[in-house]
């Protein structure tokens, strides 16, 4: 039995057309999954349930359709400490009326903020049976994240609580001025933000930039498909850093070839200045500029990663990046190595063969602008002023991520940290060489 026809017969085993019921609780003790080998690998059993969500998507040809036959999902005892490995239900069936988790590991809200804003409709809720349900506040706020729950863990809503919430959310935000007469943003700058619950995004970008400068067409042949974009974009009146004020900028290499909205308004312009599939890239690319990026600057690079539905159905990771290069002209004088600021969206999917391709590729060419607006606001500070315990608070936070991309333990992610000089780009790297060579399931949660 083929993997299509295996997960087919799961979900047929476990859906009930009377009670619209989809039961997908004890998954790990589901007797045909077993049987075809789903849990012999961590990879497969990571790759089982967004498999099995697609397989079900493929079942309706309308979202009304899945709203008329799916009410209610049951993931309880299924052993998970939170949601990312079933991130997808809420993309497959976003109308829920009734969700269970009972049963599970889950700890704290935090572990389900990749549900955060998603069954907006959802009227009944179970997490019985997990440790989130003794934190306090419980109550509160289930009913902030789901505004319609009608039921928590099998008891009505508390009227007075949902009216208590309800003048909470009904209330004007207020924004603190500081000293200088500014806004007070509710969080300091930090450096980067990583969600990349199987490391996508990260070994993309740790092998992008290198091989774009080294060899574009290997690139191409590798991640970009047919259905493809790229784009280019020239913001000429970005900020500049302090040195490259009343320097002359030329852009004759990139104007004729720009996308700027701001700039080109007409359809046929910017239909003609999208290049799809890997021969239209290919010559793009080959007219402009040879590259150099200082990948040994960690300083100079910012870049976040995020999980984002591409198509209905099929989710994707979506990366940022801003940093800067050394664009390399076969001319002499001032313009042979002229320093740019970049900045370059990735939107990452899989294709039939579940390799990994770009969707869309748009990159933005300034003047180069510094990094200081990233610069992390949690470092440094001296005794008694808080930015010790900031630092630590960052590093927490980082152990977190890389935790949460690779597996290991804490120890582990923390020593692994450490010895890159609390780079995360760094980190994965040697997280993934010392991966090829082996590392003992001990260090690993």
């Amino acid at each position: 039995m083929d993997t299509i026809q295996t997960l087919e017969g799961v979900l047929a085993n476990r859906y009930n057309p009377g009670s619209k019921f989809l039961d997908l609780s004890r998954l790990g003790e589901d007797t045909l999954l077993k049987a075809n080998g789903f849990f012999q690998l961590s990879s497969t059993t990571s790759k089982m349930f967004p498999a099995l969500m697609q397989v079900a998507e493929k079942k309706f040809t309308t979202a009304q359709q899945k709203r008329d036959t799916v009410h209610s999902v049951s993931l309880a005892y299924n052993q998970l400490k939170d949601v990312r490995a079933v991130t997808s239900l809420s993309v497959t069936f976003p109308d829920l009326k009734n969700l269970s988790l009972e049963g599970n590991s889950i700890e704290d809200w935090k572990t389900l903020d990749n549900w955060r804003h998603r069954f907006r409709n959802l009227e009944q809720l179970v997490l019985s049976g997990n440790p989130v349900t003794s934190q306090q506040g419980y109550t509160e706020e289930a009913y902030r994240r789901y505004p319609k729950l009608l039921m928590l863990d099998n008891v009505p809503v508390d009227p007075v609580i949902r009216q208590k919430v309800a003048a909470e959310n009904a209330a004007p935000a207020t924004v603190p001025i500081g000293p200088d007469g500014r806004p007070v943003l509710p969080h300091k700058v930090r450096s980067r933000f990583i969600q990349d619950d199987y490391g996508v995004g990260m070994k993309f970008l740790s092998r992008f930039f290198e091989t774009y400068d080294a060899d574009r067409t290997s690139l191409l042949r590798e991640f970009y498909d047919a259905e493809s974009f790229f784009s280019l974009s020239v913001n000429t009146s970005a900020p500049r850093a302090k040195e490259q004020q009343g320097i002359r900028q030329f852009w004759d290499e990139y104007i004729p070839k720009s996308r700027n909205l701001k700039r080109v308004s007409h359809s046929k312009g910017r239909i003609d200045r999208l290049a799809m599939g890997p021969d239209e890239i290919t010559k793009l690319w080959g007219e402009l500029p040879a590259t150099k990026h200082d990948l040994a600057n960690g300083d100079a690079w910012n870049f976040d990663i995020w999980p984002v539905e591409v198509t209905s159905g099929v989710m994707g990771v979506l990366c940022t990046v801003h940093a800067e290069f050394q664009e390399l002209n076969k001319v002499d004088g001032p313009q042979k190595i002229v320093h740019r600021s970049f900045d370059r969206s990735f939107m990452l999917r899989p294709d039939a063969l579940g390799e990994v391709k770009v969707a869309n590729d748009m990159l933005v060419v300034r003047a180069y602008g510094g990094f200081d607006s990233w610069k992390p606001e949690d470092g440094g500070g001296g005794a008694g002023s808080g930015g010790e315990q900031e630092g630590e608070a960052a590093k927490k936070s980082m152990c977190e991520q890389l935790m949460a991309q690779t597996g290991l333990r804490l120890d582990w992610a923390s020593m692994c940290l450490s010895e890159t000089g609390w780079n995360m780009e760094n980190a994965w790297k040697a997280f993934l060489e010392a991966k090829v060579c082996f590392i003992p399931p001990s260090y690993l949660l």
